[in-house]
């Protein structure tokens, strides 16, 4: 996932660099992908917090209970 980002990233700036004019439609094309690759990069990490911070709780929960006893 992340090396298409970074492989997107690098043609988009190639091609913006080029001699040659660059075809408007194909930048656009390349900067949507882009911003899809972010989005899902961002929604995996939003997910991976989630899931993380909820499986904290029972642990602690676990762990409080068996300080105090119970």
């Amino acid at each position: 996932m992340f090396g298409g980002l970074a492989d997107l990233e690098w043609e988009y700036r190639e091609q913006f660099i080029a001699g040659d004019e660059p075809s408007p439609r194909r930048m656009q094309g390349l900067r949507n992908n882009i911003d899809v690759t972010k989005w899902e990069i961002n929604l995996a990490a939003v997910r991976y917090r989630y899931i993380r911070s909820h499986e904290a709780v029972p642990n602690f929960l676990w762990v409080w209970l068996d300080v105090l006893g119970l």
